[in-house]
């Protein structure tokens, strides 16, 4: 791959991450996990390029991730604030797992589902709505000893299928070393109803670090070689801060992605957001974008809102 520095860069904010937390055992546990992430924006002569699946159109939710974006990709969502999500509007968001599950010490499992609708699906700063709006289905179930499954449904844009993306995923989240770092890991696989050799597979990770109320999130996804992504592989690295705004249990989340591979050519992405709980539902505003991506997708930044609410918890 290309442009070798952000991963060394990736590598070392980790190492700082994993040696601050060899140092604090002393503050209370916010587990994080997540939704999905970015995409960008100059496009290339897609003539000479290998035809993209559908998967390429993918972001938990975000979030959600999911994970963990949105909502915490799966939100964030984690972010005691939202997520990166492979949930709702999927962007590098800094996540929060409390906010997908339930304390992993108290007894028996778990469960969680809700909906979203937003005015453009966003996923690693690309739209893969064709800035629509959509709408959006998640749930999960969480045992106590901190194993997870997820599930995920969007509406897309223009996939040459059903316009539909399916996620379904299957992961641990916990402390790590310390009560303050967070661990959230995870399998995912993604389908497109109605394209043929559309599914994809995926390895992510997310270590969240806290300081008081503030969370920094690193993040990194790998997509191995698949014959639907042109027997390509991807990386995408992530780091997002995440913090309560101190107002109407409002809180606040900004964070970039950075991508190469079958999905991006060094590819950046960007993600700042708010939310805050109205009633029983949760309003999110951001402003996402991308640049340089080559698969022809919409990743000029905009403007986007989303509205959750919990059908089950």
């Amino acid at each position: 791959m290309q442009n070798a520095s952000p991963i060394l860069g990736a590598l070392a904010a980790l190492s700082l991450l994993f040696s601050g937390a060899a140092h604090a055992a002393h503050v209370d546990k916010t587990a994080s996990a997540s939704s999905k992430g970015a995409a960008g924006q100059v496009v290339e002569d897609e003539a000479s390029l290998p035809a993209p699946s559908a998967a390429a159109l993918m972001a938990p939710a975000g979030d959600p991730g999911f994970l963990a974006a949105a909502f915490s990709r799966i939100e964030t969502e984690e972010l005691g604030l939202s997520g990166f999500a492979m949930i709702p509007s999927r962007g590098p968001e800094a996540p929060d797992a409390d906010d997908i599950f339930e304390d992993e010490e108290e007894a028996g499992w778990s469960f969680f589902a809700g909906a979203n609708v937003v005015s453009d699906y966003r996923y690693r700063g690309i739209s893969l709505s064709a800035r629509e709006p959509a709408m959006q289905v998640e749930a999960s179930a969480a045992a106590p000893n901190g194993v997870y499954v997820y599930g995920w449904a969007s509406q897309v844009a223009d996939n040459g299928g059903e316009d539909v993306e399916l996620m379904g995923a299957v992961g641990w989240s916990g402390a790590l070393f310390s009560d303050d770092l967070s661990l959230d890991f995870y399998t995912g696989y993604y389908a497109y109803p109605g394209v043929e050799d559309s599914a994809l597979f995926e390895l992510s990770a997310q270590f969240t670090r806290m300081y008081g109320d503030v969370s920094l999130t690193s993040g990194v996804s790998y997509y191995p070689e698949q014959a639907n992504l042109g027997d390509l592989d991807d990386t995408y690295l992530s780091l997002a801060l995440g913090a309560p705004l101190g107002f109407a249990g409002a809180s606040g989340s900004i964070g970039m992605g950075w991508e190469q591979g079958a999905f991006g050519d060094g590819k950046i992405d960007w993600l700042a957001a708010v939310e805050a709980p109205i009633s029983a539902f949760t309003v999110r505003v951001g402003y996402a974008g991308a640049a340089r991506h080559f698969y022809g997708r919409d990743g000029a930044d905009s403007l986007f809102a989303e509205i959750r609410v919990a059908l089950v918890e």
